[in-house]
């Protein structure tokens, strides 16, 4: 996993000890999907500047379910990051630059450093995402198109989504809930800027159909905005 130049310090625990890491950041990774979880922390220095460095805490969740319940590890993944972080306190996650999250499956692992700051991103765009789901749940759908940035979106788009939500709702009844699974960034280039885009999974859970959607906001636009770029269901 690491380089041979690699600087590691290492303390490794199982999740009946975690030996120093919170807790409450492994209770909630347990909480939400069971299986088995190991926990270290340490710190890493590294010749490989492609390598993330500094100290960290490393979860590696061992669950069979994982890989027929998402189309990608990835989703699980970075929740299981953004559930350690939320559940810890800020003193906590100052004693760390990143959080590394190993997921294994029957037939597939995954890994990935999800540095603090970008977990801090997540955390601010969490807003806009639950209120997102406050309208979906209240089909205050004259609001959520306020939310959206015409930019973004072909001509005629936008006339679309208010018809097919409420399409959605004669199908499968009303929304109860619009749960975060998971989330990823990438960059944009919009009219020569480069722009950071956070795509945030939920589980949009209706009276008679559970769905994972994907809602993509502009992390560089003002949250209170119309920073709503992608609504894919």
């Amino acid at each position: 996993m690491f380089k041979i130049y690699s600087f590691l310090i290492a303390l490794i625990a199982m999740f009946a000890g975690c030996g120093g890491v919170s807790e409450s950041g492994t209770n909630a990774v347990m909480q939400e999907y069971g299986g088995s979880l190991s926990a270290k922390s340490g710190v890493n220095k590294s010749t490989d500047t492609t390598a993330a460095q500094g100290r960290y805490v490393e979860l590696e969740l061992t669950n069979d379910r994982l890989e027929g319940a998402f189309p990608k590890l990835s989703i699980p993944a970075s929740n299981c990051a953004y559930l350690f972080y939320s559940a810890v306190s800020p003193a906590e996650r100052d004693k760390y630059d990143y959080v590394r999250i190993t997921i294994k499956g029957k037939d597939n692992s995954y890994s990935h450093s999800y540095p603090m700051k970008e977990l801090d991103a997540v955390d601010m765009a969490k807003n806009k995402f639950d209120e997102v789901g406050r309208l979906l749940k209240s089909e205050n759908y004259d609001d959520l198109l306020l939310q959206m940035d015409p930019h973004y979106f072909q001509p005629g788009d936008l006339q679309k989504v208010k018809p097919m939500l409420q399409d959605l709702d004669k199908q499968f009844g009303r929304t109860g809930g619009f749960k975060l699974e998971g989330f990823e960034f990438d960059d944009y280039a919009n009219s020569g800027n480069k722009q950071r885009l956070i795509t945030m999974y939920s589980l949009l859970t209706k009276q008679r159909k559970q769905a994972l959607v994907a809602l993509t906001l502009n992390t560089s636009a003002s949250i209170s905005g119309p920073n709503v770029v992608g609504l894919r269901m």
